[in-house]
């Protein structure tokens, strides 16, 4: 079976390299087939992370759906842990740590071997689904459950992964609304030695406030890069939004920084909530910020808090589209009930991704889907230090 596994998986490789995104169901299909089963489908998760959508290019009738929150499959998507049902077997698809969607695989022996193996393909598709995107539409349509505006689709284009994870540190992010999303954006980037964390909400909608938060997103990028310091990345953000955008426009945002070996986090605050800390299931509290005025207009140098974490500790950085969003009554959803949320969630057990996926609809369900400001989260965890040989 092991030769067999090879052969399979050796295939699909060799494939790969000239598919397009049309042709990625009946490749998986023909393997899951060599593997000994009755078959297999692919179903992607939307942007809102409400429901997984049939990927099958050759359907014409409606589209296959699936709940998130009230099916099997939704199950194996939360989880990350493969389910079994008398419709067959269900397994996230992950890239890397993201959860891009299901695999659905039918007529599976009862075989510990064969399961193991699929779980293995499932890992292959993933990463083939996230590169066979950016070749054609199809997967990203397939994504897509409503129309999604151009400012949208500026900001979707810009952002990394959602999730990643190692041993060292965890990072999950969410964004709403989904479908209109606009001045809204976060960014990440984790090496050897830190994980670096950036938000920004840039003022206004539509299409300038998604212009300006790529522009404060690419310079930040362009900063980083550079080896520059949160303090060099806030003046490189801060001169490059001043000079496009004027005196009168602003975006404002966090930068962190934290250190692996050490777990002391470095924080930037320019505008925005101060961000929440939480030890186990105990809240700490809001990490005094200091924060300084908004990038883009010029004014001040900020100040650099230092944060020493414990292992498992987290923060989460939030915009303020999350406490200020009001329900149809006028009640804010508020740092109280952001707080106890995440006290519950980390009591849950659940994986950052979902403790994310979860509080981000909370908020959307809090105004009855009417969102009148973006809202973003990005939970950062601390999980052990790297070693020194790492």
């Amino acid at each position: 079976m092991s030769d067999l596994f090879e052969e399979v998986i050796g295939g699909l490789l060799d494939a790969s390299h000239s598919l397009i995104p049309d042709d990625l169901p009946g490749v998986v299909d023909d393997a899951a087939r060599a593997l000994g089963t009755g078959g297999a489908s692919i179903y992607v998760c939307d942007l809102e992370q409400r429901f997984l959508v049939l990927f099958d290019p050759s359907r014409t009738e409606a589209r296959t759906t699936l709940d998130i929150d009230g099916t099997i499959a939704g199950r194996a998507y939360r989880t990350q842990q493969s389910t079994r049902s008398e419709g067959g077997l269900w397994m996230v698809l992950l890239d890397g740590a993201d959860r891009v969607g299901v695999l659905h695989v039918v007529d599976v022996p009862e075989e510990a071997t064969v399961q193991r193996h699929l779980e293995r393909l499932a890992s292959v598709i993933a990463e083939l689904l996230v590169s066979k995107s950016a070749y054609g539409d199809t997967i990203v349509n397939t994504a897509r459950v409503r129309p999604v505006t151009i400012a949208a689709e500026l900001r979707w284009s810009m952002l990394p992964p959602l999730t990643f994870e190692n041993d060292s540190v965890s990072l999950a992010a969410n964004l709403q609304p989904a479908y209109e999303v606009a001045g809204d954006s976060f960014d990440y980037s984790v090496s050897a030695a830190c994980a670096q964390i950036a938000l920004f909400d840039a003022m206004g909608h539509g299409l300038e406030a998604s212009r300006m938060s790529n522009l404060a997103t690419a310079a930040y990028r362009h900063a980083r890069r550079s080896g520059l310091d949160i303090l060099g990345q806030h003046e490189t953000i801060d001169t490059v939004l001043n000079t496009e955008f004027g005196p009168d426009r602003f975006t404002t945002g966090q930068l962190g920084d934290l250190d692996l070996h050490t777990g002391v986090l470095r924080i930037l605050s320019a505008g925005h909530p101060a961000p929440l800390h939480l030890r186990g299931t105990k809240l700490l509290g809001p990490i005094e910020t200091r924060p300084a005025p908004p990038m883009g207009l010029r004014l001040a140098t900020p100040d650099v808090v230092e944060v020493p974490l414990e292992q498992g500790d987290m923060v989460l950085f939030f915009t303020d589209g999350v406490i200020e969003a009001k329900s149809p009554g006028g009640e804010q959803f508020g740092w109280e009930m952001l707080g106890d949320f995440l006290s519950r969630a980390a009591a849950s057990g659940e994986i950052a991704a979902e403790m994310l996926r979860r509080l981000t609809h909370s908020v959307l369900e809090h105004v009855e889907g009417a969102l009148r400001d973006d809202a973003t989260l990005l939970l950062l965890q601390w999980k052990a230090p790297r070693s020194a040989d790492q």
